[in-house]
């Protein structure tokens, strides 16, 4: 299920086979029957799986629902990687196979051509017989977009079928859906498992999709204007009325909510991330607070125990080296590792229903690749859920399968508590770029779309087949039935009933719901009686308050959500949503610092100061309080001033609430909200000193940040309070002012020009003090260009760094398209952290970027003075004029050139280095990106693997750094309304803003509503052409410190057999013969021959290597480390051979596969990993991942193994790396 489409070239070769054609692996695992595959699966004592529908009812199905008649359909999805396999059609009649490393898309072509097979269908199923497995499958819609899921609604369904949202219906009753409404349009169309999927039904009668693409525009008959997305989930008005973000990005297939409807979303790489609880309705009051990432994952979980045997491919793609170094140094070991990571885990499910016992409220995850569904716990701390292995399954999964073929896709409450699986059973599941192409060529992507399969998880304890459409008929029910079925303890028949009493609209059984909503013990059955009340328009206020009253933490959160209507029309409400300022449980806390922010009450500002005041270290609760205050900072402030006691600073958390409070002022401009704020600040007396200096520098931030104002500033209150501390004694205060007044362009006063010409004077004083120069030069960060112009005579390399440094970012503060001018005066005479500061400043605005292109034309500026991410700016632009002349001064040297520079810097290898010349060039170069020790910056990739890669791997990242874009370093530009340009890494986004990530570990964050254009590069932030900057010799040298800095490269093995007869000597054990021979071999001058059954020494001399995820350095006399095992074997007329590891003494139990490799048929009594089913009749080289397969251990022994007949072995080596 992984989907990243760069295409990466590590070299160009081409192997061809002479065959006209290329022929079938014989390994691939074939499909077994349904009753075959029954039997594979493993699962905890009483759960079993029993088959609901498979082909040819169904092929290629991707989700399941039950309307309210309790009938069942199905969901396909045609054309899973057929565009793949057209492509390799094509491919195979050259008869070549195509071994290039690289991951590439199918031609244009083989994509077009797919594009006709690609198709979604929905089916009813029928069980005609009651045995409950269904044997009649009716057409309900076909000729659909792929379909990724679907609800019942408005008796019909609504489908997730990108681009479109659509509604069906049969409206005529012949079983077809005549009614076909697209609702919304314009989602992504791009990778076909990475589109629209997985609607789902919120307590708030809204449906929940999820999204994995980006933002879009999205159109829709029943919508008043276009409505643009981000990059985010979405909920919709099931009547097509509207749409809009919501927390959280699904980033594969499927999100679970809880019973309080808190998020989980698939994440592929672990079983599901938790969304953070600041819903984005909350968040999107205050364009002006910066948010925090909206996920919480602590920590990754990313260790599977699949039972089946990964698919060939995989195996062999770990097994080749360059595609294994290709893998693991792009993706990390989880991809490249055959099995044992999650890669494609989708589909997370809380179960919600109480019928399969021990399972409530815990989370089940897909993992389909690996042919098994996992299973964690769910636990509340604080404010978050976590999730956590269950006890009975630290190294097992819930359901685990042994076959193949087996691939969950997605889980579904049936109507009877139990879950319905849905299997997308085929051969590969797999976006097919990933798969080597040569191994594409001999294994089929498309085997198996015939297939397809429902299973049904249930338990001993439920003694029934599957209900029913008749029994599970809800469709017929009287209100007063539906009502009853609210406190259902069946999952699917509470929600069921909850959304047909809405859609009935019956306001009769608003008493019994208020009455169940107050008795009942479950807070599911509570939360759905609350929102059908609210949905019917029948919540009444005492019901509110017994919600906020309610022993149920979940439930108080959902109290204050429903109460805010009410807050400002009812007093009791607003006494018992206020009382909960001290509620023991900080979701709830948290809940009251959003809904607070609904109240147009000044008592509503009260209680967010006290929450501030009481509170300790929350998270999360600060973006609350901020998100709570849209335009009524100031008023905060001066609570929080208020509640404090005099002569006594804040506590910590309000205190730090001063500077998020002040900044957004500063960033609003407000000039109600600024006089305000200025006449708190100049009141505050000189015990205040620490809070006053707060405010005002926080507001001076905010300024800063905020969106430039050509207007001054006009309050006349505003004025007097500046003029007032700008005669404070306090030369820190008085400072201050003056750059607020800078800021607000209040620039035409006597006063003010005689306050900055003596800060200019004190900046150019070398006989002050450094301390306080900064401090005068930043005041003139505020001043107009006239005043800090004069700064420039601090640009010289004679002046402390400090000053220069600050110099040049007080100059580039002004918006006048001469500051590039004045910053670039003498810019060849400075040093190299100037220039660079300098040219950041340059190109942090778009009107300065012509003019920094003037200077390169110019020859004034040289092309390696501009850093990667500021080439990438100007090479990327957005202007077609300015971006053609960036690439004629810009552009690198072809892939020829590359080449032949490749070899000329390969050369200089073989010389002499000089390792103290090689710091030099890393602290110049290489430190703004990349941390070593203590120095650099931690931006890029760390350095970690260079101790286990080659000088030659090392030097072609370096001048090919695009060629393997890790996706966590892909850069991203932004420009804002206002002219102001930001580049660098995405560190985190949310509803108001995104933070970026650059050079010496500099962020910067953007409000949404400045946002102007978003765009990614498909460029490294390590630029290309960095020989224009070190010569071969320097970047020799800079190899070199590398080495001295992380140790040389450690030897790539350590060979534990090739012709040395002292290895058949220690094998002291077991009845076979052990014998050299020089007639036939792979490697060196003789291979062993081993008769059944084997020799072996669990403890050999010498032995003792540690088996390792990451091999490091040791010392002498410590146990060296190593991850891999290398080794070559041939049977001579027996069926199989087997290798068997010792760790620390011990040999691994008879019924486990730890530590035992074979190949053929295991005819011994010992389970063991199977290598391939075919025995190795001609010398085979089989590499493989011990640590992956078998964890850490101490290897002291070894049993080579003979079955059935005679086996050859030779070279038996343990390697630290691929790489070679």
């Amino acid at each position: 299920m992984r989907s990243l489409t760069t295409v990466a070239i590590v070299w160009s070769c081409l192997h061809g086979m002479a065959a006209a054609q290329i022929q079938p692996a014989s390994d691939a695992p074939q499909p077994l029957s349904p009753t075959e595959a029954a039997r594979t699966f493993e699962l905890p004592p009483g759960f079993r799986m029993e088959l609901l529908a498979s082909e040819p009812l169904v092929h290629e199905p991707s989700g399941v629902c039950w309307d309210e008649q309790g009938r069942l359909y199905v969901c396909e999805l045609h054309g899973y990687n057929l565009d793949g396999h057209y492509d390799i059609v094509e491919l195979n009649k050259t008869g070549q196979l195509d071994r290039v490393v690289r991951r590439i898309q199918a031609t244009d072509e083989a994509k077009r051509k797919a594009e006709a097979g690609t198709t979604g269908t929905i089916k009813r199923l029928i069980d005609s017989d009651g045995d409950g497995r269904m044997d009649k499958a009716q057409l309900f819609a076909d000729d659909l977009p792929p379909c990724y899921g679907m609800v019942a609604a408005r008796g019909g369904l609504i489908v997730a079928c990108s681009p479109h949202i659509m509604y069906l219906a049969d409206r005529d009753g012949d079983g077809h859906a005549e009614v076909r409404e697209i609702l919304f349009t314009g989602f992504s169309e791009g990778v076909l498992e990475r589109r629209l999927n997985a609607p789902q039904w919120g307590l708030d009668g809204w449906i929940y999709f999820g999204t994995v693409t980006g933002s879009t525009e999205i159109t829709g008959p029943n919508l008043k204007a276009p409505v643009t997305l981000p990059h985010s989930d979405v909920r919709i008005r099931p009547d097509g009325s509207a749409i809009e973000p919501v927390s959280g990005t699904t980033w594969g297939l499927g999100f679970a909510f809880t019973d309080t409807d808190e998020r989980f979303v698939s994440s592929i790489g672990w079983p599901a991330t938790y969304i953070v609880p600041l819903p984005w309705r909350y968040l999107a009051r205050n364009p002006f607070l910066p948010s925090p990432s909206l996920t919480d994952t602590h920590p990754p979980d990313r260790r599977t125990y699949p039972i089946s045997q990964p698919h060939p491919w995989r195996a062999k793609r770990a097994d080749d080296p360059g595609f294994n170094k290709l893998y693991t140094e792009r993706y990390g070991i989880a991809e490249s590792a055959p099995n044992g990571y999650f890669t494609s885990c989708c589909a997370p499910l809380v179960y919600r229903d109480s019928r399969l016992p021990g399972l409530r409220g815990q989370l089940l995850a897909c993992e389909p690749a690996q042919n098994m569904i996992t299973r964690r716990q769910v636990r509340r701390q604080g404010s978050r859920l976590q999730l956590a292995r269950l006890a009975s399954e630290q190294q097992s999964e819930f359901l685990a399968s042994r076959d193949q073929w087996f691939h969950p896709i997605s889980l579904a409450h049936a109507p009877d508590g139990t879950l319905v699986m849905t299997d997308f059973y085929r051969e590969i599941i797999e976006d097919y770029s990933a798969i080597p192409r040569y191994l594409q060529q001999q294994y089929s992507l498309v085997a198996g779309r015939e297939h397809g399969r429902l299973w049904r998880l249930t338990h001993d304890s439920v003694d029934s087949p599957i209900a029913s459409s008749a029994e599970t008929d809800m469709s017929r029910l009287s209100l007063a039935q539906l009502a009853f079925e609210i406190a259902s303890p069946r999952h699917w028949r509470r929600q069921t009933a909850h959304r047909l009493l809405i859609e009935r609209g019956d306001a009769d059984v608003a008493p019994w719901l208020a009455q169940t909503a107050k008795k009942s013990n479950d807070r599911a059955v509570v939360l759905h009686a609350l929102y059908v009340l609210q949905g019917l328009q029948q919540l009444k206020p005492a019901d509110v308050i017994a919600a906020m009253q309610s022993q149920h933490a979940g439930v108080r959160v959902h109290g204050l959500r429903l109460a805010e209507p009410l807050l400002d029309t009812d007093a009791s409400v607003r006494e018992s949503a206020f009382a909960l300022a001290a509620d023991p449980e900080s979701s709830v806390r948290l809940q009251l610092a959003l809904s607070l922010g609904e109240s147009r009450d000044p008592a509503a500002i009260a209680q967010l100061a006290q929450l501030a005041m009481t509170a300790s270290d929350e998270p999360w609760l600060d973006t609350a309080i901020g998100s709570s205050v849209a335009g009524r900072s100031d008023q905060l402030i001066a609570a929080l001033l208020n509640a404090r006691q005099p002569s006594q600073d804040l506590p910590a958390f309000a205190a730090g609430m001063l500077d998020t409070l002040a900044n957004l002022v500063g960033t609003q401009r407000d000039e109600q909200q600024l006089t305000q704020l200025l006449v708190v600040i100049a009141e505050l007396d000189e015990h205040a000193a620490s809070i006053q200096q707060r405010l005002l520098a926080g507001l001076i931030k905010g300024l800063r940040d905020g969106a430039t104002n050509s207007k001054p500033f006009s309050s006349i209150v505003g004025q007097q309070m500046l003029a007032k501390l700008l005669s404070s004694p306090s030369p820190t205060v008085s400072g201050n002012a003056l750059q607020i007044a800078g800021l607000l362009r209040l620039h035409k006063s006597s006063a003010m020009d005689a306050a900055w010409d003596r800060a200019i004077d004190t900046a150019l004083d070398e006989a002050r003090s450094t301390a306080d120069r900064l401090a005068a030069v930043s005041l003139l960060g505020a001043a107009p260009l006239n005043k800090s112009s004069q700064l420039k005579a601090l640009l010289d390399a004679r002046q402390p760094l400090d000053v220069q440094l600050a110099a040049v970012l007080a100059i580039s503060m002004a918006t006048d398209p001469q500051v590039v001018d004045v910053l670039m005066t003498d810019f060849a005479r400075l040093s190299p952290d100037v220039r660079s500061a300098i040219i950041d400043a340059a190109c942090s605005r778009q009107q300065r970027l012509p003019r920094i292109l003037d200077l390169l034309e110019q020859q004034t500026l040289a092309s390696n003075d501009l850093p990667p991410i500021r080439r990438l700016q100007l090479l990327e632009h957005s202007n077609a004029e300015l971006r053609a002349r960036a690439a004629k001064l810009l552009t690198p040297a072809t892939s020829t050139e590359r080449k032949q520079l490749y070899e000329r810097y390969q050369a200089a290898l073989a010389g002499p280095r000089n390792a103290a010349a090689g710091k030099q060039i890393f602290e110049k170069t290489c430190a703004k990106c990349h941390q070593l020790g203590k120095a650099g910056f931690a931006v890029g990739p760390d350095l970690d693997s260079v101790r286990t890669r080659p000088d030659e791997s090392l030097l072609l990242d370096i001048l090919d750094p695009s060629s393997t874009i890790n996706p966590k370093f892909v850069t991203f530009t932004i420009a804002t309304v206002d002219g102001h340009i930001a580049s660098g890494l995405l560190a985190s986004e949310s509803a108001t803003s995104v933070t970026l990530k650059r050079e010496n570990n500099q962020t910067e964050t953007i409000l949404r509503k400045d946002i102007e254009q978003f765009k990614a590069s498909e460029k490294s932030l390590m630029p290309e052409g960095m020989e224009q900057q070190v010569s071969p010799q320097q970047l020799a040298d800079l190899i070199a410190y590398l080495r001295e800095s992380l140790g040389a490269p450690l030897a790539a093995s350590r060979v534990l057999f090739d012709d040395d007869p002292a290895f058949l000597e220690a094998l002291q054990d077991g009845g076979g013969v052990a014998s050299l021979i020089s007639t036939d071999k792979i490697s060196g001058e003789v291979a062993m021959r081993m008769t059944p059954l084997q020799r072996s020494s669990p403890r050999i001399k010498d032995w003792n290597f540690q088996i390792v995820e990451t091999p490091q350095p040791t010392q002498p006399g410590e146990p060296e480390q190593f991850r891999y095992l290398r080794f070559a074997w041939k049977t001579v007329g027996g069926h199989g051979a087997m290798l068997e590891l010792a760790d620390a003494g011990d040999w691994p139990p008879a019924d486990n596969p730890l530590r035992r490799y074979y190949s053929g048929t295991n005819s011994s009594d010992w389970s063991a990993t199977e290598v391939s089913p075919d025995s190795p009749e001609d010398w085979t080289t089989v590499t493989v991942d011990l640590w992956s397969d078998f964890g850490e251990f101490t290897l002291t022994g070894i049993a080579p193994t003979a079955l059935g007949g005679p086996a050859l072995f030779d070279r038996i080596e343990l390697l630290r790396t691929l790489d070679h």
